[in-house]
């Protein structure tokens, strides 16, 4: 759980098998994205900034997160 204030938020992330992993926003399930290559991935997009909370659940172990980063 990472509480932010932006607009938008990134994460450098990899993982070696693929996870597949559930983007919540304030308690509420926003997408589902698979994290394989190491790159940028987008998790939130909004169209204004706000003060917000952010939980990635995980169904399973290997991902590598590196940084997040906000806009």
């Amino acid at each position: 759980m990472f509480k932010y204030e932006a607009k938008n938020v990134y994460i450098a992330s990899g993982s070696t098998a693929g996870v597949e992993v559930e983007i919540y926003k304030d308690d509420v399930f926003v997408k589902k994205i698979v994290i394989k290559d190491e790159k940028l991935y987008s998790l939130i997009q909004d169209s204004d900034y706000g003060k917000h909370i952010l939980r990635i659940k995980l169904p399973k172990a290997g991902l590598k997160a590196f940084t997040f980063t906000f806009g």
